[in-house]
């Protein structure tokens, strides 16, 4: 009786290790084809680091996650996927821009803000909020690829 209890016991542990093993790639996350895109953003003509873009699909391209990137001192950008991959899928995207900045003297600790620091966006509205968004940051990623694109920001 111990020794069938034993092997009940074995198969038992190994059909749970095997179904847990097939398991892994059902909850994968699908790979999205990748194109590069890439260019640069001036404010007030001059480039600028530290400018965070954002590529957010449109409704008609509603299967891509998108993609974000930030500026260099050249004020050019390189953009990745939401698995940190290199260039976005092809489709229609709202381009959207932040850029934080501390209002009055921020309170340091360890080179960073405190947190509760106010921040004020220094991108104006009509190119940092998606729902501004016009012909302006529409931007579509063919199959190729762009990687000229050139975004010329005006302060307010």
């Amino acid at each position: 009786m111990i020794h069938f209890n034993r092997i009940y016991l074995s198969t038992a542990v190994l059909l749970a290790i095997s179904s847990l093993q097939g398991c892994g790639g059902a909850t994968s996350a699908p790979v999205e084809k990748l194109v590069p895109a890439s260019g640069i953003v001036l404010i007030s003509g001059k480039p600028e680091a530290g400018i965070q873009v954002h590529f957010t699909p449109t409704k008609d391209n509603a299967k891509s996650h998108g993609g974000s990137a930030v500026t260099d001192d050249t004020g050019e950008f390189r953009m990745r996927n939401y698995m940190n991959r290199s260039g976005v899928p092809v489709g229609d995207y709202i381009v959207t821009f932040s850029m934080n900045a501390v209002e009055g003297e921020a309170p340091m600790m360890e080179g960073r803000p405190i947190p509760g620091t106010s921040f004020k966006e220094k991108i104006p509205a009509k190119w940092s909020d998606p729902a501004k968004a016009g012909k302006h940051n529409k931007v579509l990623i063919p199959d190729g690829g762009l990687t000229d694109l050139s975004f010329k920001i005006t302060a307010n």
